[in-house]
């Protein structure tokens, strides 16, 4: 892993840690948090609801629509529990990504501005092909809070990978953080709702144990070059 990592690593200018700092829209991300936090289901079968903009009960596009989370994705930080994970994540696949951009709030502005940002930070276009919703805390490691992987492991395609964390930290807390393996740091996220952390999908990259005991939504976007 971590020869792999290097090798990456080699062909392009980057940070010690290996992840590129960035930000988003404060606005975007605690709007989108807001509706995430109202929304996401923590019992049954988990799941976030998509409501309607449209009041038309006739149309197909004014149903609600339930955006599910995964449950099989056993490298995890935690004692890995496939009932629980469902209730802690979400994804959305490509075929979902039109009725995700109209429903939830923030969702598409935020996707505009990494679009804007990657292409400015490696000179490439590209677009969006998938996002994962993570609910992360204490709680969660054994459902969202990931050991190592690689963000190409399902399509090789994907070429960056940028995590947005919606949620601003209180005062005094402890950040949350992500590693590369082979690097000499940690990198950790910044206080601020929006702040972000992208980096080569390719990578062999883990979450870190949270030491702060608040709860954390995040939104991870997985990028490929544009058709």
């Amino acid at each position: 892993m971590r020869a792999h990592n290097l090798k990456l690593l080699a062909k392009c200018n980057t940070t010690e840690s290996g992840v590129t700092p960035g930000h988003v829209s404060e606005s975007h991300a605690k709007k989108c948090a807001a509706y995430l936090s109202e929304n996401w289901r923590r019992s049954g079968l988990g799941g976030l609801m998509l409501r309607a903009k449209s009041k038309s009960k006739s149309a197909k596009s004014g149903k609600s629509f339930l955006l599910e989370g995964f449950n099989t994705y056993n490298k995890t930080l935690g004692d890995f529990d496939a009932n629980k994970q469902r209730l802690h994540t979400l994804i959305v696949k490509n075929h979902k990504l039109g009725v995700v951009r109209k429903r939830l709030p923030g969702f598409h502005d935020i996707e505009v501005e990494l679009i804007e940002w990657l292409n400015k930070l490696f000179h490439r276009r590209v677009e969006l092909w998938e996002a994962h919703g993570l609910r992360q805390g204490p709680e969660t490691q054994g459902q969202a809070s990931f050991s190592f992987h690689q963000d190409t492991e399902e399509d090789e395609d994907v070429l960056y990978t940028v995590v947005v964390k919606l949620t601003a930290d209180v005062l005094g807390e402890p950040p949350s953080a992500m590693r590369i393996v082979g690097q000499a740091v940690d990198f950790m996220y910044g206080p601020t709702a929006g702040a972000s952390a992208t980096f080569l999908a390719d990578l062999f990259h883990t979450s870190v144990a949270p030491t702060s005991e608040n709860e954390h939504l995040k939104m991870t976007y997985f990028f490929k070059a544009a058709s």
